[in-house]
């Protein structure tokens, strides 16, 4: 999977590293440097790109293990950002619920993901829904 993320841009730029992926979960570490804002904590949108590609990782896994061949897009979500992060951190997704087959043959999965700092203290949370699009073949 590392070597799948690394050609998305926002996985390199913003210096996060792939820390692992089971059926159930994933997780992505960020670093404090390179992703500060003028009140020298970490930047909102470091955050949410992180949790955003911490969660398309557990569900492009969960698509992978499938018989059938996804592309991985995500359709909606919320974010909460808690309380600043001063430290590196780590993103944690967690597989919500069972994926949902739809009737256009795509599936429906729902992932939270919550950001930790180096204390283990919950700073930003985020869900999201997202969608592995069947790919047809012509």
């Amino acid at each position: 999977m590392e070597e799948y993320l690394k050609k998305i841009e926002p996985y390199s730029a913003l210096s996060m590293k792939f820390m692992e992926c089971t059926d159930t979960g994933a997780s992505i570490s960020i670093n404090l440097d390179g992703n500060r804002n003028d009140k020298d904590t970490m930047f909102a949108g470091s955050i949410y790109s992180v949790m955003v590609l911490t969660g398309w990782t557990l569900a492009k896994h969960i698509c992978d293990i499938r018989a059938s061949d996804y592309d991985v897009v995500i359709k909606e979500s919320t974010s909460k950002f808690i309380k600043p992060v001063n430290t590196g951190s780590l993103a944690r997704a967690t597989l919500t619920g069972d994926p949902v087959h739809k009737a256009n043959d795509n599936l429906s999965i729902n992932i939270n993901v919550e950001l930790l700092d180096k204390n283990n203290e919950t700073c930003a949370e985020f869900m999201g829904n997202y969608i592995g699009i069947i790919k047809k073949i012509s």
